[in-house]
């Protein structure tokens, strides 16, 4: 709660807002805040922040807070590298309607095994299409 009003807090409020504007980005989108992570853009204006961590393979935390609804989110996980980090994007897919955007970065890269197979096979397909049609239309013309 002390991050959302910067109550209680040995940092000033204007301290704990900069925590939650953008100062890198991704894609065009902003990601980082002061030591934050900036998960999703809410309808307010604000960011759902928090930040994850991992220790390969063994150890993976996770914190979203939602400033909106004033709802928060930890988890800690062994044995897993993502765990908590996969159910932390969840939260915030059902906290906002909007995924977040290490969700959007782990879509991106499944998705591009299935694009590049795709694009071969219309390619073969284009090819073979290509042989196929110039003797078919021969063969109709006599």
């Amino acid at each position: 709660m002390a991050l959302l009003n910067g109550e209680r807090l040995p940092l000033e409020l204007n301290t704990v807002t900069l925590m939650r504007e953008p100062r890198g980005f991704f894609m065009g989108s902003g990601i980082w805040g002061l030591g934050t992570i900036l998960y999703v853009q809410s309808p307010n204006g604000d960011f759902v922040f928090g930040h994850d961590g991992a220790n390969d393979p063994a150890i993976n935390a996770s914190v979203r807070v939602n400033p909106e609804t004033s709802d928060g989110f930890v988890m800690l996980a062994s044995g897993h590298p993502s765990l908590a980090s996969d159910i932390g994007s969840e939260w915030v897919l059902w906290q906002t309607g909007y995924p977040d955007f290490l969700s959007t970065e782990r879509a991106l890269k499944s998705a591009l095994i299935p694009i590049l197979v795709g694009s071969i096979l219309m390619l073969l397909l284009a090819l073979v299409r290509a042989r196929w049609l110039p003797a078919n239309v021969e063969r109709n013309r006599t």
